[in-house]
């Protein structure tokens, strides 16, 4: 009989184990998702806006890169940076996404993912 009770409770312990890692693998991946969309409308309303570096200072930021900022311009230690990112080659000032392709140069001036 103490077996029985001993692996009834093994069963048990393993079913709520089991019923935690499926509610745990379905809830934090919502919440987390949840979180960054309510942080970003929340940032928005308070009049704050993306800023991507840029270094090559051509209007063009690196979108892997970025931080919060006032819609008004960058702060002093938010320098260089930009309200537009899609820089494909942020260190060359003649690469960016509203450049036009130069034949024969051998670069893909407006980051489309081709080189004529």
């Amino acid at each position: 009989m103490k077996a029985e009770r001993g692996t009834e409770a093994k069963d048990a312990g393993a079913l709520s184990r089991r019923r935690l890692l499926r509610l745990t693998a379905y809830t934090v991946p919502m919440l987390a998702v949840l979180d960054v969309a309510g942080a970003a409308r929340v940032m928005a309303q308070s009049g704050q806006v993306k800023w991507y570096r840029d270094d090559d200072g051509d209007g063009f930021g690196r979108c892997d890169d970025w931080m919060w900022g006032p819609a008004d311009g960058p702060p002093p230690d938010l320098q260089h940076r930009a309200k537009v990112c899609g820089d494909c080659d942020d260190w060359n000032p003649t690469v960016h996404p509203a450049m036009p392709e130069l034949p024969g140069d051998g670069l893909d001036n407006n980051c489309d993912g081709t080189a004529l």
